[in-house]
């Protein structure tokens, strides 16, 4: 091969691998996002699910079962 078409070839592999490299950055980046996206919505749902917790023991007493009694613990 002529010196000066493996140059070209090799500036063409460098190329095509540093935009192979800023695409693989792109994407773990997308992934990165979506996962702290994913996160902050997981943790939201559980806030809110604990926050219903709290709402229904406060309301159906310190056994925190529904059964129509005093709401008190049996001893």
């Amino acid at each position: 091969m002529d010196d000066k078409l493996l140059e070209a070839y090799c500036r063409k592999e460098e190329i095509r691998w540093q935009e192979h490299s800023k695409q693989h950055k792109l994407e773990q980046r997308a992934v990165s996002v979506a996962s702290d996206a994913l996160t902050k919505r997981l943790e939201g749902m559980n806030e809110i699910r604990d926050q219903r917790a709290g709402f229904y023991f406060c309301h159906e007493g310190s056994t925190g079962v529904e059964d129509g009694g005093s709401g008190t613990a049996a001893t």
